[in-house]
């Protein structure tokens, strides 16, 4: 190492040392070298090396005198890849305003070290130590890297002086009393009574001794070393300690109790159920692997953990059963939790519309029909519906299905105004009709003019009416009459020992051709091949003759109409 004769503090070396001095940290952060010529400049104007080359950790920071202290660092050439002349070096520090300064320099002008590269026969590895002043600073460190330290023989030789003293002063070599203990139960402890070797004399704070126990200990156990007094063996926490049968133990006493070493106080209370399964702790006979079953989703994939059971509260919750286990937080690739509770029911066409009951939502065709009224009597028959939760079938006829032209239960008619037909219970389309029966609404029976329900009469205001019995006869005349018959009708009766019939029939003269005309309940009966009806009218200006169609037919009254 060249020859640099001591370090000059910088300028900002002395400012650091003023601010130590008031009570600031004083400390060094890194040694630097180089190579750089001085060549006249003044060295406490300097804020950096001239031509630096290497920056080293510093490794060791020692004070000496009260203002003085040694700062090393070690020199290797190991990454240096172009050699150089080891000509000045610094020591820097930290300054709380200023940030890293040059604390002091030295320069060894033609003095100067060849440092070579890496790579050549030449390999250095060697320690610097500076002295550095520091005036009256009482705060003073260093950035040291330990991993970089390496001791000197003066190192070595004072901490072997220094650790001798410390032998010589705080070691006392000292056998500890040991032996059998043998216990008896006595009112459910265990005293344990030991002839220690060596012998203890008298129980003094933090004395040791190690027992063997000849029994497991019962209850609280105690021990009488040597004959001096049963004293408590405790645990660290207090608690009373326990011993296994042929075990060692080593205890401390504290000056009141026996306490026993080696546990970190209570093993707690749990057993290998309430510890996850692979899991470890200890217990009283060492180290317990637990058995409680893990149902973290980790663990369970894609898969779920079947509650025991799962109720609503109808209060809007579902509370789940879960199997004893682990448990922790976490969703599956699907979005779905790790417990599952399973319920057939829970389905969507179980729900009400527009309700979703955790995130299913409701059938469209699910409702509510508490706020509905049905009769089965108004809903048409083949068709149902709800009430009140009730599926009920319909009830009304369809009428319009049963018959195109529905016969009315009855009829009526406000004269003058409008006439009645009283339908029978049931379903109508609007496309068919509701009847009654009425043989008398014909045109010829209504006044000629007059419209009645779209039929228009044709009856003259001037026609005369003649009527009068007959003989139950099958023909006949009607002559006298005060007026020109047009229309004959004849109340006829026919019984031929297999039909019977009656009714109404009848001609017309229309002043060229004759007419027959005959009632609906005269028609042939369906089967029979037989009916009541005219054969024959001849009509003159004052007479109408007749004949009926059957012989043994009754014609039993007539009506005769002219003008």
């Amino acid at each position: 190492m060249g020859a640099f004769g001591g370090l000059i503090q910088t300028n900002k070396g002395r400012n650091l040392q003023a601010k130590a001095e008031a009570g600031a940290l004083l400390k060094f952060t890194r040694m630097g070298i180089g190579d750089g010529q001085l060549g006249g400049q003044s060295i406490p104007t300097l804020n950096k090396l001239i031509s630096e080359k290497k920056s080293l950790p510093i490794t060791r920071l020692k004070p000496q005198l009260p203002a003085q202290a040694i700062v090393g660092a070690v020199l290797s050439n190991q990454d240096v890849t172009t050699g150089f002349y080891f000509r000045e070096i610094g020591i820097f520090a930290q300054d709380p305003d200023e940030g890293e300064i040059l604390y002091a320099y030295g320069n060894a002008g033609s003095g100067a070290e060849y440092i070579p590269p890496a790579g050549t026969e030449d390999i250095i590895e060697k320690t610097i130590d500076m002295i550095v002043t520091f005036g009256q600073a009482q705060n003073v460190s260093a950035v040291i890297n330990s991993s970089l330290i390496f001791a000197t023989p003066e190192d070595v030789a004072e901490a072997l002086t220094e650790s001798k003293k410390y032998t010589d002063q705080k070691i006392v070599a000292a056998e500890t009393p040991s032996g059998p203990a043998t216990g008896t139960v006595v009112n459910g402890n265990t005293v344990y009574t030991a002839a220690l070797s060596p012998a203890l004399s008298t129980l003094k704070a933090f004395q040791r001794v190690v027992i063997k126990v000849n029994v497991a200990s019962t209850g609280a156990p105690t021990l009488n070393p040597n004959g001096l007094g049963a004293k408590s063996v405790l645990k660290a926490s207090g608690s009373a300690a326990s011993f296994k049968a042929n075990g060692v133990y080593t205890l401390v006493y504290d000056g009141t109790a026996f306490i026993l070493q080696g546990e970190g106080g209570e093993v707690g209370t749990a057993t290998a159920p309430d510890v996850l399964q692979g899991k470890t702790f200890p217990g009283e006979d060492g180290l317990v692997t637990g058995t409680m079953p893990n149902y973290s989703r980790a663990v369970l994939g894609q898969d779920y953990s079947q509650a025991v059971s799962a109720k609503g509260d109808g209060g809007g919750n579902i509370v789940l059963e879960p199997k004893t286990g682990y448990y922790e937080q976490g969703k599956n690739t699907a979005g779905f939790g790790s417990v599952l509770a399973l319920d057939p029911n829970y389905k969507s066409e179980n729900i009400k519309a527009g309700t979703s009951i955790f995130g299913v939502s409701g059938k469209s065709t699910v409702v509510d029909t508490a706020d509905a009224v049905l009769d089965p009597q108004y809903l048409l028959v083949g068709q149902s519906g709800y009430d009140d939760g009730v599926k009920k079938a319909g009830q009304m006829p369809n009428r319009s299905a049963e018959n195109n032209h529905m016969p009315g239960l009855e009829s009526t008619v406000w004269a003058g105004d409008r006439f009645f037909i009283r339908p029978p219970h049931g379903y109508f389309n609007g496309s068919t009709w509701v009847t009654a029966a009425v043989p008398g609404l014909t045109a010829n029976n209504l006044r000629a003019g007059v419209n009645i329900a779209g039929l228009l009469g044709t009856l003259d205001p001037n026609m005369k009416m003649a009527q009068a019995g007959l003989g139950n006869s099958s023909y006949g005349s009607i002559t006298n009459l005060p007026f020109k018959p047009i229309l004959l009708l004849i109340s006829g009766y026919y019984d031929n020992g297999y039909v019977t019939l009656s009714g109404t029939v009848g001609s017309y003269f229309d002043g060229s051709t004759v007419h027959h005309i005959i009632s609906a309940d005269a028609w042939p009966k369906e089967g029979s091949g037989t009916y009541l009806s005219m054969s024959e009218a001849t009509f003159g200006s004052n007479f109408v003759n007749f004949a009926l169609s059957q012989y043994s037919a009754q014609a039993r009254g007539y009506k005769v109409f002219g003008v």
